[in-house]
């Protein structure tokens, strides 16, 4: 099975999609690998546009789950497994809500394309076929078609996070 790491909005459009062969890379790597990461890091101005909030001017974030770490650009959970305090668990469980967005996207995503729940076309056509379906998913989202019942994949596993010396200046 292939490793897919997505970068979702809020409409479960998806901005990033990087489709690699099973076992080579932590999720973190798949990451960092990416467009979006590279524009990030880059100082591309990715993220200018600013939404009003109740009167408060808020810029978008990436939010990423505990493996991920905490970036001037990606927010993270503050403390894995609910071991922080009251208020930290608090922030947590609102940005994993947030966060399930994207667990939904990839959720439709398989709902949509059943080919992907048991993707059975070997090894060298399986990234094209992801990256062809997330592209007639996004199709589909901008064109407000209805969306199927989500598929559930099980709850994800993860290493703990790792900042690399490169990305100490984002931190």
């Amino acid at each position: 099975m292939c490793k897919l790491v997505v970068v979702a909005d809020h409409k479960k459009i998806f901005w990033d999609v990087c489709v690699k062969a099973p076992g080579e890379e932590a999720d973190t790597s798949h990451f960092r690998d990416g467009l979006l990461y590279k524009r990030f890091t880059s100082g591309d101005n990715v993220l200018e546009k600013v939404t009003n909030v109740r009167g408060h001017h808020v810029r978008p974030y990436n939010v990423g789950n505990w493996c991920y770490p905490f970036l001037s650009f990606l927010m993270t959970p503050l403390s894995p497994n609910g071991s922080g305090s009251p208020p930290d668990n608090l922030f947590d469980g609102m940005l994993m809500k947030g966060r399930s967005v994207v667990g939904e996207a990839i959720g439709l995503l398989k709902a949509r394309w059943k080919i992907l729940q048991s993707l059975n076309v070997g090894v060298n056509h399986a990234p094209q076929t992801i990256v062809a379906c997330c592209v007639l998913h996004n199709l589909c989202q901008i064109a407000r078609k209805p969306e199927p019942v989500i598929w559930k994949d099980p709850d994800e596993v993860g290493s703990p996070a790792r900042v690399l010396e490169s990305e100490r200046q984002f931190y």
